[in-house]
C-alpha cells in the first residue's frame, strides 16, 4: 500500500483554494491582499484485499501535512511530513520520510503545459535513516500536461532520482538503490467540477551501487469528490510491483489480483 498512502496528499494541492483571494468585508475600500501559501491536511485509510482473518492482510491509517508557498518568479516551494498508524499487530505509529521541493510552470502552448519540478527527500523514517542510511535523495522532474477535451486532461511525467547512502548496502544485508529512472502517466476527467476520474500508472528501473538493477510498476484508479473549494474526498484502487516472472522474462503486469491489490479512502482540506 506504500504506492498509494501518498496520493491523497496531492489533492491538498489541487484544490481551486490554492492562490484564492482572501475574503473581504462590505466595508473595505481596497481587495485584501491575494494569498500566496497553503496548508494542506490528508488522512488516508489503506486496506489490503485479503481476508481480516489473513495473516497477510494490512490496514492502516496515514496522516499528512503539506505546506506550499507561491514565490517570485512563478516558483513554488512544496514540503511534506507524514505517518503511519497501523490498525492491526501491535498498531505501531510509523514516521514516514519528509521532502522538500521547488516546482515551476516553464511553457504553455495552446493545450500543452510544461512545467519541472526538483525535490529532496528527508530521511525521518526507520527504515531509511537507519538501516538503509541515506542521508537524502534529489529527484528532477518535468512534466507535459496536456488538456485533451474541455473537461480531460492527460500528463506525463519522466524522472530520475539519485540517492546519498552512508554505505552501499543497508544494515540487513540488501544492496541500496543509487539511483533509478522513473516515467508516468495518468488521465484525469472531471465532471460538474465536483466529480474526478483518475487513471494513473507509472513504470521504475532501479540500479544499485553494483549496477544491477530492478524494475517496479503501478496502476491505480481513483474517483474524487470535491464537496468545496478546500476539501477532497477520493477512494481508489491500486496495484504493483514487480513486472516480471518468477523466470525473469514473461510479463507479470496485472490490472488486478486478490492477493496483491490495495483499496483506499482518503480526505483532504486545504486552508
Amino acid at each position: 500500500m506504500a504506492l498509494v498512502r501518498n496520493s491523497i496528499c496531492i489533492l491538498a494541492l489541487m484544490s481551486s483554494a490554492y492562490g484564492a483571494d482572501v475574503s473581504k468585508s462590505s466595508t473595505d475600500l481596497n481587495p485584501a491582499p491575494k494569498k500566496n501559501y497553503n496548508i494542506g491536511f490528508s488522512s488516508v485509510l489503506a486496506s489490503s484485499l485479503h481476508k481480516t482473518s489473513d495473516i497477510d492482510h494490512s490496514l492502516s491509517n496515514e496522516f499528512s501535512i503539506t505546506p506550499s508557498i507561491s514565490l517570485d518568479g512563478g516558483y513554488t516551494f512544496i514540503a511534506g511530513l507524514s505517518g503511519t498508524k497501523d490498525l492491526k499487530g501491535e498498531r505501531k505509529f510509523h514516521m514516514g520520510n519528509g521532502f522538500i521541493a521547488l516546482s515551476k510552470g516553464l511553457r504553455k502552448y495552446d493545450k500543452l503545459s510544461i512545467s519541472a519540478s526538483v525535490s529532496a527527500v528527508i530521511p525521518l523514517a526507520e527504515a531509511t535513516k537507519d538501516i538503509q542510511t541515506l542521508k537524502t535523495g534529489i529527484k528532477l522532474s518535468p512534466k507535459f500536461s496536456y488538456k485533451t477535451t474541455e473537461n480531460s486532461s492527460l500528463s506525463y511525467a519522466p524522472g530520475v532520482k539519485i540517492n546519498f547512502h552512508e554505505y552501499k548496502t543497508s544494515l540487513v544485508g540488501s544492496s541500496n538503490t543509487q539511483y533509478s529512472l522513473s516515467q508516468s502517466a495518468s488521465y484525469n476527467y472531471n465532471a460538474w467540477d465536483l466529480f474526478s476520474l483518475s487513471l494513473g500508472g507509472s513504470y521504475a528501473r532501479r540500479f544499485t551501487y553494483n549496477g544491477n538493477s530492478k524494475d517496479f510498476y503501478s496502476l491505480s484508479q481513483s474517483i474524487s469528490f470535491a464537496p468545496s473549494d478546500a476539501t477532497g474526498i477520493e477512494i481508489g484502487h491500486s496495484i504493483g510491483g514487480n513486472p516480471l516472472s518468477a523466470n525473469g522474462t514473461d510479463s507479470d503486469i496485472n490490472i488486478f489480483n486478490s492477493r496483491e491489490s490495495g483499496v483506499y479512502a482518503g480526505f483532504s482540506f486545504t486552508y
